[in-house]
C-alpha cells in the first residue's frame, strides 16, 4: 500500500458516488425507484468500506498492522472523550460560518432523519458510518500517504479529502478540521482506536442533540427566533464572533489534550517531530488520479452550491 493505491481508492470513490447519483436520479425521475433513508445510508458507508477492503485485499496488505489496530489505555479513551467535547465549539463556529454562503447540510435532511426510530439513526449515523469512513480516510488513505510522504502532510492531505468526501461546501470545512483532528489523534495514540473512538463520540453526541433538539425546533417561537437570527446579518455577526472567541480557546485546549494523550501513550517525541517531519522535502503525494478525483468533486460541490 502506498500513496498510488491511495489516490486511487478516493478516484473510487467519487466515481462510484457520481454514478450512483446520476443513476438513482434518473430512476427517481422515471418514477422506477426511489432509495429510502435507510438505504441511502447503508449505501454511503458502503461507498467506503467495500474498495477499502478490496484495496487491502488485492494488495495482500495485513490490516491490523498496517492501519495500527493496537490497544490504548483505558485513561486515554477518557482523554479522548474530552478532547472530543472540545471539539465540538471548533466545528459549531466554522458551521456557522459556512452558512453565511450555503445551507447547513444535515439540517436540510433532519426532517427524513427524524422520521425514523432513534436506535436505527444511532447505529447508521454513530456506529456504521464512522466505521466506514475512518477504515476509508485514517485508515488506508493516511497510512497508504505515511508509506510514501511526510506525516504532516499526509495528515493535511487525507483531511482534506475526507472533507472532499463531504460532497458540500457545509460538511467540507468542518469535516477537514475534524479529519486532522483524528489524523493528529492516530500519530498521538499511535492507534487508529483512537480515531473510531473521537468519531463515534463525536457523532452519537450529534444525533443525541438532533433528537433531543426535536421538539424545540418544531415550537413556533423557538424557529421564529432561528429564522430572526440568520435573517439578521449584524446578529448572526455577533454570534460568529463568539463562537470564534470560544472556538480559538478550544483550539489551545485541544493541542493541550493532545500532548497530554501522547505522553500519556509515550509518543510525545512523535508529535514534536511533525513540525520538521513537514518541513523536509521527501516528495509529492499528488498523482493523476487524485487530481481527476478533486476535479470531480470539486464539480459536485460548485453544482451542489449555486444550483441546487
Amino acid at each position: 500500500m502506498n500513496k498510488k493505491h491511495a489516490n486511487w481508492l478516493f478516484l473510487s470513490f467519487n466515481i462510484i458516488s457520481t454514478l450512483l447519483i446520476v443513476l438513482l436520479s434518473f430512476l427517481q425521475q422515471a418514477g422506477i425507484y426511489q432509495l429510502s433513508m435507510q438505504e441511502n445510508m447503508i449505501m454511503s458507508g458502503a461507498i467506503f468500506w467495500v474498495p477499502s477492503l478490496l484495496v487491502l485485499f488485492f494488495t495482500k496488505t495485513n490490516p491490523f498492522k498496517f492501519l495500527r489496530f493496537k490497544k490504548i489505555k483505558i485513561a486515554t479513551i477518557g482523554k479522548v472523550i474530552l478532547f472530543t467535547i472540545v471539539a465540538f465549539p471548533i466545528t459549531s463556529f466554522l458551521n456557522s460560518l459556512t452558512m453565511l454562503f450555503t445551507e447547513n447540510a444535515i439540517l436540510e435532511i433532519s426532517d427524513e432523519i427524524l422520521q425514523l426510530p432513534f436506535l436505527l439513526i444511532f447505529f447508521f449515523m454513530a456506529i456504521y458510518g464512522p466505521l466506514s469512513e475512518e477504515l476509508a480516510f485514517r485508515g488506508v488513505i493516511f497510512h497508504g500517504y505515511l508509506q510514501s510522504g511526510s506525516r504532516m502532510k499526509a495528515i493535511l492531505l487525507s483531511s482534506f479529502l475526507f472533507g472532499m468526501a463531504h460532497m458540500n461546501l457545509n460538511q467540507f470545512v468542518y469535516a477537514f478540521v475534524l479529519g486532522i483532528l483524528m489524523a493528529l489523534l492516530v500519530e498521538a495514540t499511535g492507534s487508529i482506536v483512537s480515531a473510531f473512538v473521537f468519531h463515534i463520540l463525536f457523532n452519537s453526541f450529534s444525533v443525541i442533540n438532533l433528537f433531543i433538539s426535536k421538539e424545540t425546533l418544531l415550537d413556533a417561537t423557538a424557529m421564529e427566533a432561528s429564522q430572526e437570527i440568520f435573517a439578521n446579518s449584524e446578529m448572526m455577526f455577533m454570534v460568529i464572533s463568539v463562537l470564534l472567541v470560544i472556538a480559538l480557546v478550544c483550539v489551545l485546549l485541544a493541542g493541550c489534550i493532545l500532548v497530554w494523550i501522547a505522553k500519556g501513550e509515550n509518543r510525545a517525541e512523535a508529535l514534536k517531530t511533525l513540525k520538521n517531519d513537514f518541513k523536509e522535502n521527501k516528495g509529492s503525494l499528488i498523482t493523476i488520479p487524485l487530481i481527476i478525483g478533486l476535479i470531480i468533486g470539486v464539480v459536485y460541490m460548485g453544482l451542489n452550491l449555486f444550483l441546487i
